[in-house]
């Protein structure tokens, strides 16, 4: 692990992020916002495929240069579409609060994600010292409201020292 990848996890234990997030071998996980492949690399180890999905040319072309097994790497903006098919799982980590297009991107996933479908996201706590502006951060009550309204339910939060994570997986249909 790297000195990013110590100093992350002291504050958002990957122990506890892995844990909770509980990915299986068979899911195929897109990580939107991969930055340099941190997480991406991680998730690689324990299922079965990683969309690595960075809007940052240079950070794309360093996580391509990494060679990860199992690790596609998708150079794009998220907001310009999905753009895959397979995918069990999406995560962000500290990247979902700089999105401009979040209601349309929770209707898409809620769409194209595969059952069973499920988002898990790292925000930071409205109260951090560090990290975005106080007014793009995102309640976990905002978020949740968020996700509903795209057809998701909470199933899991971990709160950590800056940070909190939140697990969600699509509604169920209902019958008729």
């Amino acid at each position: 692990m790297g000195l990013m990848g110590a100093s992350r996890d002291i504050f958002m234990p990957l122990a506890d992020i892995l844990k909770s997030m509980a990915i299986r071998e068979n899911d195929v996980v897109a990580d939107i916002g991969a930055g340099d492949g941190y997480y991406a690399a991680l998730f690689s180890k324990r299922c079965s495929k990683v969309y690595a999905i960075e809007v940052d040319k240079s950070a794309a072309a360093l996580i391509t240069a990494k060679k990860l097994n199992g690790v596609v790497v998708l150079n794009m903006d998220i907001c310009q579409g999905w753009p895959v098919d397979d995918a069990t799982y999406a995560f962000f980590s500290n990247s979902f609060h700089d999105l401009d297009c979040k209601e349309k991107l929770i209707a898409e996933m809620s769409n194209r994600l595969v059952n069973p479908a499920k988002i898990a996201m790292i925000e930071f706590k409205q109260d951090t010292p560090f990290g975005p502006p106080a007014s793009i951060r995102l309640s976990t009550d905002e978020l949740d409201r968020l996700m509903k309204r795209g057809e998701f339910h909470l199933i899991g939060r971990q709160d950590f020292r800056f940070h909190y994570l939140s697990v969600y997986s699509r509604m169920p249909i209902k019958q008729m």
